[in-house]
């Protein structure tokens, strides 16, 4: 769980979270209860999460782990495609900072094939939004 606010957090625990990104069906199925079905934005990798329930309106599917094993060689990064397509379709964070933030918490080697993996998520979200 992730709380991003322009408030002071005071609970480390997501209550009523604006955005769920579900990279397992599992992890989909046990925590999709604490999102609004009307106002909630929901980012599922399709390829691990078949099926979101129908109630809930704003669901973004992307590819993420297929296209971090064909575009970029490895499953690793599908979690840095999903923050790509996070930024994008959220708007929380300036893609820049994310990208200024990945770069400063991995080892050097691995910079440039983490930024094209949140280019590569962008670029997909960015066409979900058109």
């Amino acid at each position: 769980e992730v709380v991003i606010s322009e408030e002071e957090i005071d609970y480390v625990k997501t209550l009523n979270p604006d955005i769920f990104i579900a990279m397992s069906q599992q992890g989909l199925d046990k925590y999709i209860s604490r999102m609004d079905a009307e106002k909630g934005i929901i980012i599922v990798d399709s390829t691990l999460v078949n099926s979101v329930p129908p109630e809930y309106k704003n669901v973004y599917r992307l590819e993420a782990t297929a296209i971090a094993e064909e575009k970029l060689g490895a499953r690793v990064v599908a979690n840095v495609v999903m923050l790509g397509a996070f930024a994008r379709i959220s708007g929380y964070v300036e893609p820049e900072n994310l990208k200024k933030a990945v770069s400063e918490n991995i080892a050097p080697k691995f910079i440039e094939w983490n930024i094209s993996a949140f280019d590569e998520g962008y670029k997909l979200a960015d066409a979900l939004m058109q």
